[in-house]
């Protein structure tokens, strides 16, 4: 199986570079598996990460694979709790005050400056930098990032009634030989996701939503006339860093060479590609870091 070459492909390789068969396994797997999971076409996508993938979902069997759907949305999933835990730690969490620059003295941050005034540090204060890659690289000195990838292209469909459910278990339904490739449904609204859309990312919104819905509403076994309330297009355009060889080959550390300066997100080289999973494991290493620091 060409699969198992996966694992021993070097650095520079795609997924298209070792999965080289173009047959129905092709079509119905490897393709739709990259594109989702790198957010790029398997000519473009590193083989390397596809593999991390695979390592930590099928191998590891049939629990390791069942996706995790946030019942009310991120922010109550894992945004608020945050929130709240650091307040109750007493720490602050301010918005909309943005770091303009960092003020190194001694191979160290020692202020942030902010439009609305700067922050003195400690000599004990560590500064965890979480932001993505192309800003992160504008705000510390001499940062080498991945550049931005592909978009992702996002439709939003309000529906005049709760469609037929999915096939017991299943929280999406994948779709192939249409734009839309996965659709996601909760009680009235259909969501749909494109991955790498290439050209349309730059569609007209207008030319689209009909198209999408078009392929929703088959994809849901819809009737014919069926109609949405409310429809809108999303598009992310810096959605992840690039994840070809050459973007992950710049993928930092946590550490810098600044002594208490630590880098955070699914860009930083964990090993994964840009998902929740690879921000949470950059975080949890960031955090352990400072703690070091500041002991």
């Amino acid at each position: 199986m060409e699969g198992l070459r996966l694992p021993l492909a070097g650095p520079d390789a795609t997924v298209a570079d070792v999965i080289r068969r173009r047959g129905a396994l092709w079509r119905g797997f490897w393709e739709p598996l990259t594109v989702a999971a790198l957010n790029a076409p398997p000519e473009r996508g590193q083989a390397r990460l596809l593999w991390r993938v695979l390592a930590e979902t099928f191998l590891k069997g049939g629990a390791y694979c069942r996706p995790l759907m946030a019942r009310d949305g991120l922010a109550d999933a894992l945004v608020d709790p945050t929130v709240a835990k650091i307040e109750a730690l007493g720490g602050i969490v301010e918005t909309g005050a943005r770091v303009r620059s960092l003020e190194i003295s001694g191979n160290r941050v020692a202020a942030l400056d902010r439009a609305d005034g700067g922050i003195v540090l400690g000599p004990r204060d560590p500064v965890i930098v979480a932001l993505p890659p192309t800003r992160a690289r504008d705000l510390v000195p001499g940062l080498t990032t991945p550049d931005d990838g592909e978009a992702i292209v996002n439709a939003h469909f309000r529906l005049s009634a709760p469609p037929p459910p999915f096939p017991a278990g299943a929280v999406a339904l994948g779709v192939l030989g249409g734009a839309a490739q996965w659709i996601f449904v909760r009680d009235r609204i259909a969501s749909i996701t494109i991955s790498a859309p290439g050209p349309l990312a730059q569609a007209d919104d207008a030319a689209l939503l009909p198209r999408l819905w078009g392929e929703t509403r088959q994809a849901l076994a819809l009737p014919d006339d069926a109609h949405y309330l409310a429809g809108r297009i999303i598009k992310e355009r810096r959605a992840v860093f690039d994840q070809s060889p050459a973007g992950v080959s710049r993928r930092p550390e946590a550490r810098t060479p600044i002594a208490n300066l630590l880098l955070a997100g699914d860009w930083i080289d964990t090993g994964l590609p840009a998902t929740i999973e690879s921000a949470l494991r950059a975080g949890n290493r960031a955090g352990a870091l400072a703690r070091m620091l500041s002991a």
